[in-house]
């Protein structure tokens, strides 16, 4: 049963560090290319793409640092997964608003990024699934069978 479990954490882990790593490298092009993508994308002013852009690196850094020197409960992946889907939520109210100006290209982006952060989410699923018999502190549920 052990084995189970660390095999278990292991893809609750990679899930976690993988979201973390995408977070922080699309924060880190975000502050990098900021004038350009906010002209690309139509989101202006550039500071606020920059804010969430450092908000993304923070986030990233801190969820892969989580993720690779914590014991992985099911409490990583239900608050990652939780997280993501407000990503998405977020994204089609932004769409929907319609608060700046997007271009084609930044509508574009837009939805790309809300999908990849969609696959991010339905992995912390299926690693919360996973853990299923583990409570959010990874105590035993029940006896496995």
């Amino acid at each position: 049963m052990t084995q189970q479990m660390t095999n278990e954490g292991s893809f609750a882990r990679l899930a976690a560090q993988a979201d973390g790593l995408f977070c922080a490298a699309s924060g880190l092009i975000g502050v990098l290319a900021a004038g350009s993508l906010s002209q690309w994308t139509g989101i202006k002013p550039v500071e606020l793409l920059t804010f969430v852009a450092v908000g993304l690196i923070i986030y990233g850094a801190g969820l892969f640092g989580i993720a690779s020197t914590r014991p992985v409960t099911r409490r990583l992946p239900v608050t990652t997964m939780m997280l993501n889907l407000a990503w998405i939520v977020m994204s089609i109210l932004l769409l929907l608003a319609d608060p700046f100006p997007l271009t084609a290209e930044g509508r574009a982006l837009v939805i790309a990024i809300a999908v990849i952060v969609d696959l991010f989410a339905t992995w912390q699923f299926l690693a919360i699934r996973r853990m299923r018999g583990q409570s959010a502190t990874g105590h035993m549920l029940h006896k496995p069978v």
